[in-house]
C-alpha cells in the first residue's frame, strides 16, 4: 500500500453512528438511507449506481475504470425489528462507552458498511490499478432479493469482480462454508363444524398438529448431518367451539449442504394424509448455502493478508451462497458477533472496527 493511511477509527464511528440514527427497519427508511448514501459518495466513486428490482433497488458504487477483477465488498443496509425488546436506550440514538458502540444494526451489519464508506477516498485513490465494487442490498433480513437481483445488475452494468467478501459479523474470521435455508409456509385445509358435532367437520389444526410432530421427528432424524428443521408460528382456527377450517404452520429448514438434502425434501412431501384436510406448502423466500473449496483461494489470499481462516463453518446464513452460485468466489468476514445480532443492546466493540478497517485498506492488493 505504500503510503496510504486507512482513516481514523473516529471517522468510521462517526459514519456508524450517522447510518445507525437512520430506522431501516422498513423499506422506506432503506430507500433514505441509500440516497444519504449516494449523495455522500457522489463524486468520489468512479460509477454509482441505484439499481431496481421487483421490489426494491440495490445500491452499486464501482472505484475504477476497469470493469474486471478486484473484490467486491458487500453488505445490507436492513435492519430486523426492536419492537417487544427491551432497549437501555434508543435503539436509534448510538452511545458509545467501554469501548462498544450500542445501537441497532451495529453489528448486523452497519458496521462494515461504515468502514467500506469510511474508507472510499482510499478506495479511489487505489483505483486507477486496484478496481473495487461496493454493493448494498435493501432487503437480507426479510426476503434476499437484492442479492438475487445483484448478480445479472453487475452483468449489465459489466462489472465483473474477481471476488467477494460479505461483510457479515464473524469476529473478522474468513468464512468459507455456511448453512442455507429455506422459510416455509403449510396451509391446512379442513371443514368447519360446531364442537359437539365433529364427525361433521374436519380439524385443520389436528392436522396442523399432527404435521409439527413428524416436523420435529426429522429434525431428529438430520440433525447429526448439520440440517434442522424449526417451527417458529402456528395460527389457526377462529373460535374454540368451531372445529377449525384453517391453520397455517411457519417453519424453515437450514441445511449444512448447498440445498435441502433431497432424501429429506421427499420425507416431507411424503408426510400425510390426513383425514378430510388438505396440505399446500408455500416457500416464502431461501438462500443457497455457501460451499468451501470453491472459495478457498481466494479466501488464502485475504488469509494471506493479516485476516484469519475460521475453524469451523458458521452457523448462519447470508447472501454469500447467492453470489457463489453466481460464480463469483466468495467468503464471509466482517467485525462484530453474531451473539449480539438481533438482541436488544445491540453493539459492536471498537477494537472490531479496527481490525476491520485494517484488512479492508489492504484489500485492493488482493489479486483475484
Amino acid at each position: 500500500m505504500g503510503e496510504e493511511q486507512a482513516p481514523s477509527v473516529k471517522n468510521t464511528l462517526e459514519i456508524l453512528s450517522w447510518l445507525v440514527s437512520m430506522d431501516t427497519v422498513q423499506p422506506a427508511g432503506v430507500r433514505r438511507c441509500q440516497d444519504e448514501i449516494r449523495h455522500r459518495l457522489r463524486g468520489v466513486t468512479s460509477a454509482l449506481h441505484l439499481c431496481d428490482f421487483g421490489t426494491g433497488r440495490n445500491l452499486i458504487a464501482h472505484f475504477g475504470a476497469a470493469k474486471t477483477g478486484g473484490v467486491m465488498l458487500a453488505g445490507h443496509l436492513d435492519v430486523v425489528p426492536v419492537s417487544g425488546q427491551s432497549w437501555t436506550g434508543d435503539p436509534f440514538q448510538p452511545s458509545i462507552r467501554d469501548g462498544r458502540i450500542y445501537g441497532r444494526g451495529t453489528t448486523d451489519m452497519k458496521g462494515f458498511v461504515a468502514c467500506a464508506l469510511a474508507l472510499a477516498p482510499l478506495f479511489a485513490r487505489r483505483a486507477a490499478t486496484c478496481p473495487l465494487t461496493i454493493c448494498l442490498t435493501p432487503d437480507e433480513e426479510t426476503a434476499f432479493e437484492g442479492a438475487k437481483a445483484l448478480p445479472a445488475q453487475l452483468r449489465d452494468l459489466g462489472i465483473a469482480p474477481g471476488g467477494v467478501i460479505v461483510g457479515e459479523p464473524t469476529m473478522m474470521a474468513v468464512g468459507r462454508a455456511h448453512s442455507g435455508f429455506a422459510d416455509m409456509e403449510s396451509v391446512f385445509s379442513g371443514i368447519a363444524a360446531h364442537a359437539s358435532r365433529q364427525d361433521l367437520g374436519a380439524n385443520a389444526i389436528y392436522a396442523a398438529s399432527d404435521f409439527v410432530g413428524r416436523l420435529a421427528a426429522l429434525d431428529k432424524r438430520f440433525a447429526p448431518e448439520g440440517t434442522r428443521i424449526s417451527v417458529g408460528r402456528i395460527t389457526g382456527g377462529s373460535a374454540r367451539n368451531i372445529v377449525a377450517e384453517t391453520c397455517s404452520v411457519e417453519w424453515e429448514i437450514r441445511h449444512a449442504t448447498a440445498k435441502p438434502p433431497v432424501e429429506l425434501q421427499q420425507a416431507i412431501t411424503e408426510i400425510g394424509p390426513f383425514d378430510g384436510v388438505s396440505r399446500s406448502d408455500h416457500q416464502l423466500t431461501s438462500a443457497a448455502g455457501l460451499s468451501a473449496g470453491v472459495n478457498d483461494h481466494f479466501a488464502q489470499r485475504l488469509c494471506d493478508l493479516g485476516g484469519r481462516a475460521a475453524e469451523q463453518p458458521l452457523p448462519f446464513a447470508t447472501e454469500a451462497g447467492i453470489y457463489q452460485a453466481a460464480g463469483l468466489p466468495t467468503v464471509v468476514c466482517g467485525p462484530g458477533s453474531i451473539e449480539q445480532a438481533h438482541k436488544p443492546d445491540e453493539f459492536i466493540e471498537i477494537s472490531q472496527l479496527e481490525a476491520c478497517l485494517g484488512l479492508l485498506a489492504s484489500v485492493q492488493d488482493v489479486r483475484t
